[in-house]
């Protein structure tokens, strides 16, 4: 009964971890020769040290990939059946199912918003990284790449050890959900 409940926690413990930032950046910034560096502290050097928001952008869809990979792997081990068995034999009349129609329709059109609203900076980063610098930090912003560059891409692959990057957030992940475990 409880281990659904460890399940949710474990995975959205993984994933605020995942997030580390300020303990890297206050004691080490990444160093010795990357030794403490995280993927979201390489985001920030490249988007904020450096100035290149294109790259920034493609290494934060990658950490999004890799983050949904991990976390599909985790509930692929652990699947639940959940059913829903509800019999209503019960008549409506007219009034009422054209009240629960246009309340459905309303519902379906708030989730949509909703999910515009949400969908909306993961769309936003996407594009951002397939803009070229001068294009990534024009006024006014263009929803659109004008080109597509698919070079920030090959450089987050090519640059970046990835690899050592997403090991040591592993293990900040790993460390962060045993030692909330051992407290709680």
């Amino acid at each position: 009964m409880i281990s659904p409940t460890i399940l949710f926690t474990s995975v959205v413990a993984s994933i605020a971890s995942f997030k580390i930032f300020d303990s890297v950046n206050v004691m080490t910034q990444g160093g010795p020769v990357d030794s403490t560096n995280t993927l979201v502290y390489y985001i920030y050097s490249f988007a904020f040290r450096y100035g290149k928001p294109g790259m920034a952008c493609a290494a934060g869809v990658v950490l999004l990939v890799l983050v949904c990979i991990m976390c599909s792997l985790v509930w692929e081990r652990k699947k639940y059946i959940i059913s829903k068995g509800r019999e209503d034999n019960m008549e409506e009349s007219t009034s009422s199912i054209v009240i629960r129609k246009t309340g459905h329709i309303l519902n379906v059109c708030l989730k949509l918003c909703i999910i515009v609203v949400i969908a909306f900076p993961f769309y936003w980063m996407v594009s951002t990284s397939l803009k070229d610098y001068t294009e990534a930090l024009q006024f006014p912003p263009t929803l659109f790449p004008k080109t597509v560059h698919w070079e920030n891409y090959t450089h987050v692959f090519e640059i970046v050890p990835i690899g050592l990057y997403f090991r040591n957030s592993v293990v900040v992940s790993l460390l962060v959900l045993v030692l909330q475990y051992l407290i709680i």
